[in-house]
């Protein structure tokens, strides 16, 4: 049996959807709390900068750690740097990032790049890629470049200005 969502949304009534939200936002501010903690400590040492710029703030995260492994913990990443710095522009180091992104065939970087668009966040990776041979790799970071969610580049600087744009 297929339920449409506006049958799923007469199951639930005010009071369980008050519930859910309230359980959601716990579970955004335990994430909040956890990167806040990580910027005061040396045990994952890290950065974050944040820029101004005409089309809005940019998050620049440097951290140590591999924060986005999959579709899910990219979007609680973006979501949780957005409510904690007011921005939907984010930049992260590669490094950052779980391996797999960058095997195409594992379906990982799909998944996110989707979730990046469908929630309008503006994502730009730096690092090096050229030590990466596969060409589909090089074809979809190219055509990632010539679009408005997701950006491949070298470094810090070229990152804000594309999110800046």
């Amino acid at each position: 049996m297929v339920s449409t969502p506006n049958e799923w949304e007469s199951v639930f009534t005010d009071y369980d959807r008050k519930k859910l939200d309230k359980i959601f936002d716990d579970y955004l501010n335990e994430m909040l709390e956890t990167i806040k903690a990580r910027e005061e400590t040396d045990v994952s040492p890290r950065k974050t900068k944040i820029v101004n710029t005409s089309n809005g703030k940019i998050a620049v995260m440097d951290y140590d750690v591999q924060i986005i492994t999959d579709g899910q913990s990219a979007l609680e990443f973006a979501v949780t740097v957005g409510q904690a710095y007011d921005c939907s522009n984010i930049v992260v180091n590669k490094g950052m990032i779980i391996e797999d992104f960058f095997n195409l065939s594992s379906g990982v970087a799909g998944d996110i790049a989707q979730k990046f668009v469908n929630y309008g966040i503006r994502l730009a990776v730096v690092g090096d890629f050229s030590r990466y041979p596969s060409k589909s790799l090089h074809d979809f970071i190219y055509e990632s470049n010539k679009g408005r969610h997701l950006y491949f580049v070298s470094d810090e600087e070229e990152a804000i200005k594309k999110l800046g744009e």
